[in-house]
């Protein structure tokens, strides 16, 4: 392989004319640089240049590529925020709206454990949440029924379903107070 003609300033030289591994040939002075591409059989046509002037450009496409990537990174960390935080919300958003009437259920059992049977249970919610409102409030029903029966055993007669001797006792004394006189007679 050897040059057969060139163009540029007298005195340049290219003794090594195989490529390095970045395309290029460079002078025997490294002041120069060439590419050559191949021209019929075993010719090659070469272009050659200031090296400094191709390092410059070089060095320039490197800081563009640079100023480029810092940008996209920050534009891709700037929705990736975004949708961080938007996930964050929707999700925020989600647990609220799945848990809702949990608060209200649990002020209820708070008020039905203190005693307070005549507390209202609002059926809110979704899903399970919803679900255990509903037993909860059936339970509940239940609960009532099982007490008035229970209270209907305890205190009233079963065949003439008139007041017993217990209820009598207990509400009794109330009343012969309340007329301030009176008299209690068991049969």
């Amino acid at each position: 392989k050897e040059v057969v003609s060139s163009a540029g300033p007298k005195g340049v030289t290219f003794s090594n004319i195989d490529e390095a591994p970045d395309g290029l040939i460079h002078s025997d002075d490294d002041a120069h640089v060439a590419r050559c591409v191949g021209y019929e059989k075993s010719m090659r046509v070469c272009a050659f240049a200031d090296a400094s002037l191709v390092k410059a450009t070089q060095n320039q496409m490197y800081r563009i590529g640079a100023e480029q990537t810092r940008s996209l990174m920050r534009q891709f960390l700037a929705s990736a925020a975004l949708t961080l935080a938007a996930l964050i919300l929707a999700l925020l958003i989600m647990v609220r709206y799945s848990t809702s009437g949990l608060s209200d259920l649990s002020a209820a059992a708070r008020a039905i454990a203190s005693g307070n049977m005549d507390a209202k249970i609002l059926v809110r919610g979704v899903g399970e949440v919803r679900t255990l409102s509903v037993a909860f409030g059936r339970m509940l029903e239940n609960l009532r029924a099982s007490m008035s029966q229970i209270r209907k055993l305890a205190f009233y007669d079963t065949i003439t379903e008139l007041p017993n001797r217990e209820k009598i006792k207990i509400d009794g004394p109330a009343a012969i107070k309340e007329e301030k006189i009176g008299t209690l007679l068991f049969i």
